[in-house]
């Protein structure tokens, strides 16, 4: 399974509502966090929407503490084409695996196993 992260810094001219939110939100700049699932299996590339949120971001360039909203790909899609001004290209990020150090003694030697009988690669 792997999961693709990217987020995007998008300028939002004027106020809107999410379902998520009991406010309209403010104009101004927004961090919109995607993660999607490459589907294995098919003849095809096809990904799986697994979830999104966007996130006001401050003068400082910082996103506010306590200010998350989960938003669907509707509501994502309505955001993009009546609100928006521009938007960012996406960086997209893979996270890194951590190290056998850091993982609890089980959990290491399940990867170490896996990487013995070829299911896993790991740099």
């Amino acid at each position: 399974m792997t999961i693709k992260f990217e987020h995007y810094t998008l300028l939002i001219n004027s106020a809107f509502r999410l379902d998520s939110s009991r406010r309209a939100l403010d104009p101004g700049l927004y961090r919109i966090e995607m993660e999607t699932e490459l589907m294995e299996g098919v003849s095809f590339h096809a990904e799986r929407w697994l979830f999104a949120t966007i996130r006001p971001i401050d003068a400082q360039g910082r996103t506010r503490r306590g200010e998350i909203y989960e938003i669907t790909r509707a509501e994502l899609t309505q955001v993009l084409t009546y609100h928006a001004s521009t938007l960012q290209p996406p960086n997209t990020t893979r996270a890194p695996l951590p190290r056998h150090e850091a993982l609890p003694r089980t959990d290491a030697l399940a990867i170490e196993r896996a990487s013995n009988e070829g299911m896993a690669q790991f740099a």
